[in-house]
């Protein structure tokens, strides 16, 4: 018998016979190395990784999807979905409900016999099924109820369908195969609930407040409804799925990409609840009788937010994203580029407001677009003007 070397190769007997097994059993192998097994010494230890590798692991791997077990923001969408459906029963009446019950019952009894994506195909079938209905039996009182205006019919129809999806989209993040076997596809529907929400909600529950106690208070039901729904959805929140909650962030921070809503999101929001156009149209009654104080107040306003839209956009979309293009040197391009972008936004609100009405304002016009023109031809290198640069 041969002594066994120190490796981690099996223990292999070679036997004295004149006539050895070319093919030995493997299974005979296998026991003979589990009976003999070779040692280790201190000097063939396994060596764990170096804090530098384990710590750039750790990095990365926080960056990245993570596999959650469920959706942290359920009782956010409670808030808005359980009674936005319950509302959307009540319009859509017994067949609507008799449908979703059957449907939510299979979908049960599919999901209790461990058939999971069966259950969770009839959880949007049930869904589709009962808006389906929900077109039959209540298409006829909504046309009623709006005085037999068709446009109005079928935006209030494209509300309840949308309503009816997010609930199927809130009801997709409640199975936990989807969590674990498509972490980018279940964080791109939170992102799709946070985003739309916001507007839905406060629709269907102005709806609903008006169908309770009549449409004389409608707009600050709209607005009261708004603001809380934004405070709700729109504050920067942490995502269930983007990133792992318990790594260290940097400085005591979340970082952005962290976030449920992105940019684009978070700026329909935000102008969708600071829609300045109201102003235009006899939303500020109630500050005063006087005509012309509602009309300086709308100006001033409407110049002052205009002058933080424009130093933000130029801040982080011009120069962040078009610098490259600017063939003006600073500081002359802060001013130029400030006068193309504030220029031609004070002309246009002007012009939209009704303010170029005589000869005076007409001059004043046609002037800042000309040198609004100019600005602009200068900092994109219109070669006459700028061949002395």
């Amino acid at each position: 018998m041969l002594q066994p070397q120190r490796s981690l190769r099996p223990y292999i007997s070679i036997s004295s016979s004149s006539s050895p097994n070319p093919n030995p059993n493997p299974r005979d192998t296998i026991s003979r190395f589990q009976s003999n097994p070779t040692t280790i010494t201190n000097n063939d230890q396994f060596n764990p990784p170096s804090s530098s590798s384990s710590s750039s692991f750790s990095s990365s791997s926080s960056r990245s999807l993570k596999n959650p077990t469920n959706f942290t923001h359920n009782y956010l969408i409670a808030i808005s979905l359980i009674p936005s459906a319950l509302f959307l029963l009540d319009l859509g009446g017994s067949t609507v409900s008799a449908t979703l019950i059957v449907g939510l019952m299979i979908s049960y009894i599919l999901d209790s016999l461990n058939f999971k994506p069966a259950s969770f195909f009839s959880v949007w079938f049930s869904l589709i099924f009962a808006q389906f209905s929900f077109f039959l039996t209540a298409s006829p009182s909504l046309y009623s109820t709006f005085n037999n205006s068709i446009t109005l019919t079928i935006l209030a129809s494209f509300l309840c369908a949308h309503t009816t999806f997010l609930i199927g989209i809130w009801s997709s993040l409640q199975f936990k195969f989807l969590l674990l076997e498509n972490p980018s596809i279940v964080a791109a529907l939170e992102r799709l609930l946070f985003a739309c929400l916001p507007i839905t909600a406060s629709s269907i529950f102005t709806w609903a407040a008006v169908s309770a106690v009549g449409i004389n208070n409608s707009a600050y039901y709209l607005m009261a409804f708004s603001c809380f729904f934004y405070w709700l959805y729109s504050i920067p929140r942490l995502s269930s799925f983007k990133i792992n909650h318990h790594a260290r962030f940097h400085g005591g921070q979340a970082p952005k990409d962290s976030f449920v809503l992105g940019p684009l999101e978070s700026c329909i929001h935000t102008l969708y609840l600071l829609f300045l156009y109201a102003s235009t149209r006899g939303a500020l009654w109630w500050v005063s009788d006087n005509a012309a104080h509602i009309q300086s107040i709308r100006v001033v306003n409407g110049f002052v937010a205009l002058v933080f839209v424009v130093i933000a956009l130029e801040i982080r979309v011009v120069f962040h994203s078009f610098g490259r293009y600017i063939q003006v040197p600073p500081p002359l391009n802060y001013v130029l580029v400030t006068i193309t972008m504030l220029g031609g936004a004070a002309a246009g609100g002007a012009y939209s407001m009704g303010m170029v009405s005589d000869a005076l304002s007409s001059v004043a016009f046609t002037t800042s677009a000309i040198v609004v023109s100019a600005a602009g031809a200068v900092v994109v290198g219109y070669p006459v003007l700028v061949s002395g640069y």
